[in-house]
């Protein structure tokens, strides 16, 4: 451990340093108090890349709810990194601030909000992987139902990026509480008007944040069951089974009816036409039962 430690402090290159950090994973305890202090000096090494690895060893070694080691990555966030190491930064944040534990309403929670708002605004920032991993980051430092972070990932439920819309539904599954009615209307639009990986990621969602019984998020899961993508159209189904209440029950059961007379009506066209139906034909199949 010790060559390990004195290799990390060597100022001749930033190879020997990374190495050091590499080698540091396999051999460090997590949450050595002796290592985050190791480390923290690392966040401002004169090399990106040992900033980086310095962060994502920081994260992974670190003990959570230790407010130095938070409190730097914050102030880390607010300077002038590449997008590489901020994302870095923001992601051992996520680990070492994240809820959990027994601390109470104290300082620990006031360092976990601060973190909150850090990574809010992160969903600004120009790097779209920095963005992304702002609001995985927000999925693990907020609690069910946070103003700030739900607020913060509906806005990124609309950003220009595709990416960034995925990672914003997703993430909603977890920071929003279930039944919440402008949740489920953002989700609801994003089914309807947007790219196939962003309606999978929203129809996924639905199944999490749409409450038992909650006729409006069934409503839209039933309406993807003939949609032309077959992931959204999976994803439509499994989020539909997670809907346990009545109004989810009738709507799988209209749905159910609804797609063997779709399977019944390609049957027939096969029939007819003795060849294999494309897909524009099944889909047409689909829609027009769905009518």
């Amino acid at each position: 451990m010790s060559a390990v430690l004195a290799s990390l402090g060597c100022s001749e290159g930033g190879s020997l340093r990374l190495a050091a950090l590499s080698a540091l994973k396999d051999v460090a305890k997590k949450g050595d108090p002796a290592i985050t202090a190791a480390l923290l000096p690392h966040l401002k090494d004169s090399e990106p890349a040992v900033r980086a690895t310095a962060a994502a060893c920081l994260g992974e070694l670190g003990r959570r709810g230790d407010s130095v080691a938070v409190c730097t990555l914050l102030a880390r966030l607010r300077g002038s990194d590449p997008p590489a190491v901020r994302r870095a930064n923001l992601a051992a944040l996520a680990e070492l601030a994240a809820c959990g534990g027994s601390g109470g309403p104290g300082k620990r929670r006031r360092v976990d909000a601060t973190a909150v708002l850090a990574a809010a605004e992160c969903l600004r920032d120009p790097s779209r992987e920095v963005r992304e991993q702002a609001v995985y980051a927000l999925a693990q430092l907020a609690e069910p139902g946070d103003p700030v972070a739900v607020s913060a990932v509906l806005a990124a439920l609309g950003h220009s990026a595709t990416e960034t819309r995925v990672a914003a539904a997703a993430a909603l599954a977890r920071v929003a509480r279930r039944d919440d009615s402008s949740v489920v209307a953002a989700l609801a639009a994003r089914l309807e008007g947007d790219g196939p990986a962003v309606r999978q990621a929203a129809a996924v969602a639905l199944g999490e944040v749409g409450g038992q019984g909650n006729g409006r998020a069934a409503d839209e899961l039933v309406a993807r069951l003939t949609d032309q993508d077959l992931g959204v159209r999976q994803a439509a189904a499994a989020a539909l089974r997670k809907l346990k209440g009545l109004g989810a029950s009738a709507a799988i059961s209209a749905a159910s009816q609804d797609l063997r007379c779709a399977d019944q009506a390609v049957n027939l066209r096969e029939k007819r036409c003795n060849s294999r139906p494309t897909k524009t034909a099944r889909l047409g199949a689909m829609s027009t039962a769905a009518r």
